[in-house]
């Protein structure tokens, strides 16, 4: 095990894709006060960290499939208000 920095925001229900370069990226997730549409990257060969392009709509329980070409397609979630039949693609 090996202490890594923090990501920018406590988040559970979210998702995590490892994608080209040694890349994960964080997906939405929710904490007891808000649902973010937000996603950060983190790269495991600097221990970099950073804020990536939000997502249109907030999305939590949510799930993310890396396609071929390393594009990420997000589906589904809900926002406490709605259960989003709604995609995006990363």
């Amino acid at each position: 095990w090996h202490t890594l920095p923090h990501i920018g925001n406590n988040r559970r229900m979210h998702t995590t894709s490892l994608i080209v370069n040694d890349t994960i990226l964080i997906i939405g997730g929710q904490t007891t006060a808000m649902i973010f549409n937000s996603t950060e990257l983190y790269n495991i060969s600097s221990r970099s960290l950073w804020y990536g392009s939000p997502m249109a709509h907030e999305r939590m329980q949510h799930t993310a499939s890396v396609l071929n070409n390393m594009k990420v397609l997000v589906t589904g979630g809900f926002n406490q208000v709605i259960v989003h039949q709604t995609v995006e693609l990363y």
